[in-house]
Order: C-alpha cells, then sequence, then structure tokens
C-alpha cells in the first residue's frame, strides 16, 4: 500500500512563489523554524528561571498560536486574490491579441 505525503508549507510555497524557487524558500522556511525553537526553548527556560513558574511560557506559546492561527486563516485569501489577477491578466492578453 502506498501512502501519498505533502508539506501543507510547501504547497503554499509553490502556489505563492511557484515551482522554480521552491528549494530555496523552503530551505529558508526550514532555517526559520529551527531559530524558532531554538529562541522558543531558550526563553521557555528563562521565563522559568526568572519569574519561577511555567505560566510565561504557555503565555508566549498562546499568543504565538493565535497569531499564527490568524495568519494561516487569512493565507488562502491572498492566494485566492493572486489567482484572480493572474487570470484577469491572462484573460486579457488573450482577447487583446
Amino acid at each position: 500500500m502506498v501512502r501519498e505525503y505533502s508539506d501543507s508549507s510547501a504547497i503554499i510555497l509553490a502556489e505563492l512563489f511557484g515551482v522554480r524557487l521552491l528549494g530555496v524558500l523552503y530551505g529558508w522556511a526550514y532555517l526559520g523554524h529551527q531559530i524558532g525553537g531554538a529562541i522558543s526553548s531558550f526563553l521557555g527556560g528563562w521565563g522559568y528561571d526568572v519569574f519561577g513558574t511555567h505560566v510565561f511560557s504557555f503565555g508566549l506559546a498562546a499568543f504565538t498560536l493565535i497569531s499564527a492561527a490568524i495568519i494561516s486563516y487569512l493565507i488562502p485569501d491572498k492566494l485566492n486574490l493572486q489567482k484572480i489577477k493572474q487570470d484577469k491578466l491572462i484573460s486579457r492578453s488573450t482577447t487583446s491579441s
């Protein structure tokens, strides 16, 4: 049995910027993910040392999660808007020639 697997961030990058630069952009996105993981680990430990509780860490994680959810919710609107603009440009260029 063969299972298909696709990475949603790679699909989003391909739709936004095309497949030509997908490898480079995916590498930068992965690097950003790793840097974010390192910084969040450090901030979690620092928050526990300074405040003596994990409330700071969980509060920061909740804020980040809510921000990411809002951004993820808005991405499809931007993708659809770009597709509509591209379709209009293509239809104008084909009808004028």
